[in-house]
């Protein structure tokens, strides 16, 4: 009884206190190894975790300055596409008739926050130019140096192929331009010159970014600026920049911004307080006293636990073997013990376990093997057994199926490799595993996986085969789902990106040729998204897929590989068939925009064919560039068109009564004659009252329709039509003047409106007149929730807030013009009555 020999040992006296010092010693140790280990773990999670997270949080805020960059440079490219397309800009160009540019007056440099402007002929030389001073508000000579950028090498005459914009430096500061050639308003004759627009990098620019960034951003000289010693170099969307830690409190972002000629130009660097490293130090010492603090009642609490729950324990379980070792038969002695004693207990539970381990294994072994189909097959593949779980899986009765050949519910296009299997299995006697489909009582088929195992007589002939079956139907339904995933656009249904590579590297071989491929990007999505939610967007995208995939037949590869992106793969094409399968598309959009007025698709569109040795990459790319040059031809129209369509909407959803844009189009119109502003200043007033706004198709109905007073959610979502009308006039050419105006329209002469809080003559004019015109028209129409009022009662109101939320020295004027016309109304109604 050597088991028994050995608790007798361990039980000695001596051999226990052994016993527990080797616990206590193994208790400290490890108490000591898990202190060391957590300051460790700690010392790396709160202070490298936060130096890592520090660094990546100053290249974000990097990353935001070159975007902000960016972003920025595409404005001015937007202002020189529009200048460089007009009608009077071309005129010029040939006659150089200063009379042809009327419309560059001091009031377009300061909308358009523009310090040059320059028309260059084919060899880069000045036709006219002319600066402006944005503080002073008045023109000015253009920048010195800025002339050495130009002629025949000028970098901006490559914008006859196409546009250029990026930074240049100056000898006053640093500039950023944008070029575009100046070509007629179809776009179909050859470029007549250059347009060159500029803006200087300034303080306002950074004090825009720093206040995106949360940080203060300083610019310097790229020969000036002095390079801290500690820097890690990064690259963030192509321009040079690092990351300098300056102290424990602060952290340094730099930013290296090169020029058009790919020369660095400026340095931009910001600091930024390091929260996180402080609060990581601060969190760490804590900790570290906290786990010392437990350390100490922890170890006392677990040597007194140790020494009542299993020390004290382990003695007396040593004591009762010692006396069932005297007794020799120590099994059976155990099992007649009748003395209650920790021992006896302790062997009665485990003998009880185990008896109800066995159990519990024998009832799994039973439940796990319920459903499994179990059957025994004759050589000739007859049911000579069944199992009753047939029953519950497939819905036959086993006595039904006795003498019945497997192979018969077997789906007809497995069958083939079953039948097969079981020939091979018979010669081979290997055991077999197969997955095939078989078929319900009901009709349909289930999957199955199968395992053959041989049976033999006692002269180790085959007497049969035993099969054991499960149901696997969930888990290849889970597999084809995935394989759809993994082919299929979830959104529109239409191949993905990855099965379109996977066919376009199929066809090069060459076998498919001639290909052709076209390439649709849908136009105005992100204007959709965010005007009208990414919902609507969906929709968008799923009816384009719809009206693609309509122009072609089933087995041809039509796929959505971007954002907004879908293409065409057409092997065994021609040129002739290419533009047929574009003209239809085109038709199909048409049909589309006639049967869906509400929903406006456009889409631009490229094709290209190449021939076997073509590199199928390169056709790609040709294919996409022809649809990027159909979107520049057509992006300004169609984003007309696109406004058009959201103020359609617009009119569709508000709750505004007939006629609302044209009186105030009349009363804004007068109220700005009376001002005598300049006629493209009404112009653009009588603009800004049809389309202020618009950024309400982007509010949910349930605000625009309630009848009762919002609450403080409402409201907040309420004022974004502001910021949402603001992001849809920077999208559409026409609108850009008046983009800032609809952002500011809820401005209050006291600085109580919003979203800026502006006050008094910080509001520009066109929203402080557009405010009194849409009060009075307002309280002078019917609405759902309330009565019209008369002009008196109107004209109360007006004058009740003047100086609050209106302009005070606008109200009287506006009101005289109101009476006046209310004058020759009631005048024309006299004579009409007479």
């Amino acid at each position: 009884m050597p088991r028994i020999k050995l608790m007798t040992e361990v039980g000695s006296g001596g051999d226990v206190m052994s016993l527990r010092n080797k616990t206590f010693l193994i208790l400290g140790s490890t108490l000591i190894l898990l202190l060391v280990t957590m300051y460790g773990a700690f010392n790396h999670i709160f202070l490298q975790s936060s130096n890592e997270m520090e660094r990546n949080d100053v290249k974000q805020n990097i990353t935001r300055i070159n975007r902000a960059l960016q972003s920025e440079l595409r404005k001015l490219d937007t202002v020189a596409f529009d200048w460089a397309n007009w009608d009077a800009t071309y005129d010029f160009m040939e006659t150089r008739s200063q009379d042809s540019l009327e419309n560059l007056a001091d009031d377009y440099f300061v909308n358009l926050q523009l310090n040059f402007m320059l028309f260059l002929d084919s060899r880069g030389m000045i036709v006219y130019a002319t600066g402006f001073d944005l503080d002073e508000e008045a023109k000015k000579p253009i920048p010195k140096g800025l002339s050495t950028h130009l002629g025949p090498d000028s970098p901006f005459l490559s914008a006859e192929a196409d546009s250029v914009n990026g930074l240049l430096t100056l000898a006053s500061d640093t500039a950023m331009v944008a070029a575009r050639p100046i070509l007629p308003p179809g776009e179909d004759g050859s470029p007549r010159g250059t347009l060159v627009v500029g803006r200087y990098l300034g303080s306002s620019d950074l004090a825009t970014w720093s206040a995106s960034t949360l940080v203060p951003i300083q610019k310097y000289s790229y020969s000036d600026f002095h390079y801290p010693e500690d820097l890690t170099p990064v690259t963030v969307d192509g321009q040079k920049g690092y990351v300098s830690v300056v102290n424990n409190s602060t952290i340094s972002g730099i930013s290296v911004l090169a020029d058009l000629y790919g020369e660095p130009a400026a340095v931009l660097e910001f600091d930024q307080a390091r929260p996180i490293q402080q609060m990581g130090a601060e969190t760490f010492h804590r900790m570290t006293l906290i786990m010392l603090i437990i350390a100490l009642p922890f170890s006392i609490f677990m040597i007194f636990f140790m020494e009542k729950t299993i020390l004290s324990r382990v003695s007396r379980l040593s004591q009762s073997f010692e006396k069932v070792e005297s007794r020799k038969d120590v099994f059976k002695r155990l099992e007649k013990e009748g003395v209650k004693d920790e021992l006896s207990s302790l062997t009665g539970n485990i003998n009880q376990m185990l008896n109800q381990l066995e159990e519990s294994q024998q009832n799994m072994m039973i439940t796990q093997n319920l459903l499994d189909l179990v059957v025994h097959l004759d050589p000739e593949g007859r049911f000579s057994y069944i199992s009753p779980s047939h029953k519950a899986v497939l819905g036959h009765d086993p006595h039904d199926l006795l003498g019945v050949s497997a192979f018969d519910l077997v789906h007809p296009s497995d069958r083939a490799k079953v039948v097969e299997s079981f020939s091979q299995f018979a010669h081979t006697q290997t055991i077999e595993r197969q997955e095939f489909r078989y078929r319900h009582i009901k009709g349909h088929y289930l999957w199955l996986e199968s395992i053959a195992n041989p049976l033999y007589d006692e002269h180790d002939n085959i007497t049969g085969i035993l099969v054991s079956s499960r149901d696997i139907t969930a888990r290849k339904e889970m597999e084809e789902q995935m394989r759809r995933l993994s082919l299929y656009d979830t959104l529109t249904g239409l191949y993905n990106r990855t099965y379109f590579e996977q066919e376009m590297r199929r066809l090069q071989n060459g076998r498919s040729a001639p290909i052709g491929i076209i390439i649709c990007d849908v136009d105005g999505l992100k204007l959709f998204n965010d005007s009208m939610g990414h919902s609507v967007g969906d929709d968008l995208l799923r009816s384009a897929a719809e009206v693609i995939k309509s122009c072609f037949r089933e087995e041809d590869m039509v796929a959505r590989i971007g954002g907004d992106e879908f293409a065409v793969l057409l092997p065994h094409s021609t040129p002739e068939t290419l533009e047929t399968a574009c003209h239809r598309i085109r038709e199909a959009i048409s049909r589309y925009n006639e049967e869906s007025p509400g929903l406006h698709l456009s889409i631009s569109i490229g094709h290209a064919i190449g021939d076997g040795g073509t590199n199928i990459t390169e056709l790609f790319k040709e294919a996409d560039n022809n649809m990027y040059r159909e979107k520049l031809h057509r992006s300004r129209s169609a984003r007309s068109a696109t406004v058009q369509i959201l103020m359609k909407a617009l009119q569709a959803r508000d709750y505004v009564t007939e006629g609302h844009a044209d009186r105030l189009q009349n009363l804004v119109g007068q109220l700005a004659q009376t001002l005598e502003l300049p006629k493209h200043k009404i112009s653009d007033i009588r603009l800004f009252a049809q389309f202020h706004d618009i950024g309400k198709v982007g509010i949910p109905d349930r605000l625009l329709f309630k009848k009762a007073p919002l609450n403080e959610e409402e409201r907040q979502e309420m004022k974004r039509h502001c910021e949402i009308g603001h992001r849809i006039a920077l999208s559409a050419p026409d609108l850009v003047p008046i983009a800032d105006w609809i952002l500011k329209h809820h401005e209050w002469w006291d600085g109580n409106g919003y979203p800026f809080g502006l006050k008094e003559l910080e509001i520009p004019l066109e929203c402080r007149i557009l405010a009194i015109a849409d009060a009075y028209d307002a309280m002078t129409s019917q609405r759902p929730y309330r009565d019209a009022l008369s002009h008196k009662e109107a004209a109360e109101e007006l004058r009740k807030y003047s100086g609050s939320q209106f302009d005070p020295n606008l109200v009287e004027p506006f009101l005289d013009i109101v009476e006046q016309q209310l004058k020759e109304a009631n005048q024309n109604r006299d004579n009409d009555i007479a």
